[in-house]
């Protein structure tokens, strides 16, 4: 037993003394490859969005008991913001709006993402009346027509 302590001991000692750095380390090193957030590539912004959008903010909407609470309405209220109308009008909705978006833009909806997760519950509430207000509709409580999905009358409700 204490052989295999030592072997897999000298193993992470040949690097540097405490075992966990090595996990650090190559952790630090692949996070020095990419510059400080300035230019991100397309691939970069691209996971930004999606984790901003399909996990950190759906787990804040859940908690803090957002009116809009998946995915796709979250993104449809960053969109709409963005372009100050409905982003069907701005961008080619069959291939998505991610898709069609250029680095620049995507760049300035994770703004408008951020923005909704640090100011929180009202400024969503107030952005999500206009984004509905955008495509004709009233806000929770009146239609749900928005609903293209089963699962999202249910998350609707509030």
């Amino acid at each position: 037993g204490v052989e295999m302590k030592k072997r897999g001991r000298s193993k992470s000692t040949s690097s540097s003394d405490d075992g966990d750095s090595d996990d650090d380390d190559a952790g630090n090193g692949s996070k020095k490859l990419k510059p400080m957030n300035l230019s991100r590539s397309r691939a970069e912004l691209e996971m930004e969005y999606k984790e901003l959008f399909n996990v950190t903010l759906p787990g804040i909407a859940k908690s803090d008991n957002w009116p809009i609470r998946l995915n796709h309405c979250l993104m449809r209220v960053a969109l709409d913001t963005y372009w100050q109308c409905c982003w069907y009008d701005k961008l080619d909705q069959k291939k998505g709006a991610l898709k069609s978006m250029t680095v620049p833009q995507i760049e300035n909806v994770i703004v408008v993402g951020e923005k909704m997760r640090t100011k929180g519950k009202s400024y969503v509430i107030d952005l999500n009346r206009q984004s509905l207000f955008y495509r004709g509709k009233q806000g929770p409580g009146g239609q749900k027509s928005i609903v293209k999905n089963k699962k999202q009358g249910q998350m609707l409700d509030s």
